[in-house]
């Protein structure tokens, strides 16, 4: 009986931390990819697009991104409402080289 209360009080105290510790890696991923995401938009505001890139005036800039995903929704929520010389960012996600 006192071997169990041991136990038990120890997982108390350790998993707490363990979710801490988790919680701190997963902060740490997303502050990567917020940075990362704002670099796509910053570099895409820096870049002076020749005429000819875009069908339209008002064409989309499209950020593509092959295979999984490490943004999730951040570049999403980044790019939201952002326009760069009057063109909205399209976020598309691609399986494999044949989507392209």
């Amino acid at each position: 009986m006192r071997l169990l209360r041991l136990l038990i009080t120890m997982a108390i105290l350790i998993l707490p931390s363990l979710g801490l510790e988790a919680q701190a890696q997963d902060s740490a991923a997303s502050s990567e990819y917020l940075i990362k995401a704002g670099f796509i938009y910053n570099f895409a505001n820096l870049v002076q697009w020749p005429s000819n890139s875009f069908a339209q005036p008002t064409s989309p800039i499209v950020i593509g991104i092959l295979g999984e995903d490490p943004f999730g929704t951040i570049l999403d929520r980044v790019l939201e409402g952002k326009k760069v010389n009057g063109r909205a960012f399209l976020v598309r996600r691609l399986k494999s080289v044949f989507d392209l």
